[in-house]
C-alpha cells in the first residue's frame, strides 16, 4: 500500500509541471518540449546550443552545452516559475517552466 501511495504521489508531482514555450518566429529553429514524465527538458536546434541558464527568484544554474540537442533534468528546479534562457546562434530564446 505504501509503494502505491509513493507511486501516485510521484506521478501527481510530475504532472504539475508546465512548459510555456516560445512561439516567436525568430525562435523557430529551437524545439522545446518535456518528456512524458515531465522531469526532463528536451531542447533541439538547427544550430549549436551554446548554453542554458535556469533562473528564478531563489535559484540560478548555468549549463554549458555546445551541442545541437540536449536533455536537461529539471528535478532540481524549485516550485514556482523558472525562466529558461537558451543561447543559440547569437540569439537568446526564453521560455518558462512552472512547477506547482
Amino acid at each position: 500500500m505504501r509503494y502505491l501511495f509513493l507511486l501516485l504521489f510521484a506521478f501527481s508531482v510530475s504532472a504539475q509541471t508546465t512548459l510555456k514555450v516560445c512561439y516567436d518566429y525568430r525562435a523557430k529553429e529551437l524545439t522545446q518540449l518535456l518528456n512524458e514524465t515531465k522531469d526532463t527538458l528536451i531542447l533541439k536546434s538547427d544550430f549549436e546550443i551554446d548554453n542554458v541558464t535556469f533562473t528564478s527568484r531563489i535559484f540560478r544554474e548555468y549549463i554549458k552545452v555546445s551541442a545541437k540537442s540536449v536533455k536537461l533534468p529539471i528535478k532540481q528546479i524549485p516550485l514556482g516559475r523558472t525562466t529558461v534562457i537558451v543561447a543559440s546562434n547569437r540569439k537568446l530564446i526564453t521560455l518558462n517552466i512552472i512547477k506547482q
